[in-house]
């Protein structure tokens, strides 16, 4: 057959025979290899990946250290509210869902739980509870663990110092 082609079309012949011999020449170099191509896609995607990894570990920097802040801003104007606490005893904090806060703190009496919500630009307590047996039970005010839940956990680490999320 290829002699048969080469009798009677010897320009077409040549031309199959050079652009066969110009693939064989760019494979060689990698320009057609489908694994350069995936090796590329992949080092951009892992480059694309360790970009967005570390914009996000800043964003999440930078909203860690602004929770801080507002939890040390929120319990120097609420201490006054802790019944039998300081804003040093408070080893736990809550955001809850309508922007109140829970704050569990150690008393002489146990362990206690405040919830707290602003209003008029002022903390309020809503409701005080103590540790029970089987849980949290309300000493003060109405219970609303199920009406405002705890969403945001924060846990104070005296190793570093600060608070740390939990969840």
């Amino acid at each position: 057959m290829l002699r048969s082609l080469l009798k009677n079309n010897p320009i077409l012949a040549l031309l199959a025979l050079g652009v066969a011999a110009g693939g064989i020449f760019l494979w060689q170099r990698g320009d057609f290899s489908f694994t350069a191509q995936k090796e590329s896609q992949e080092q951009i995607s892992d480059t694309q990946l360790t970009e967005t990894k570390e914009a996000s570990n800043e964003t999440d920097t930078v909203q860690a250290v602004e929770r801080r802040s507002t939890i040390d801003d929120i319990l120097v104007d609420i201490e006054p509210l802790l019944a039998g606490g300081k804003k040093g005893d408070v080893q736990r904090f809550w955001f809850a869902q309508n922007e109140g806060v829970y704050v569990e703190y150690e008393t002489r009496e146990g362990m206690r739980m405040a919830y707290l919500a602003a209003q008029n630009n002022t903390w309020q307590r809503g409701a005080l509870y103590g540790a029970s047996e089987t849980g949290w039970e309300v000493m003060e005010g109405e219970d609303v663990l199920f009406s405002n839940p705890q969403q945001e956990l924060w846990e104070y680490k005296s190793a570093t110092q600060q608070w740390e999320r939990i969840n």
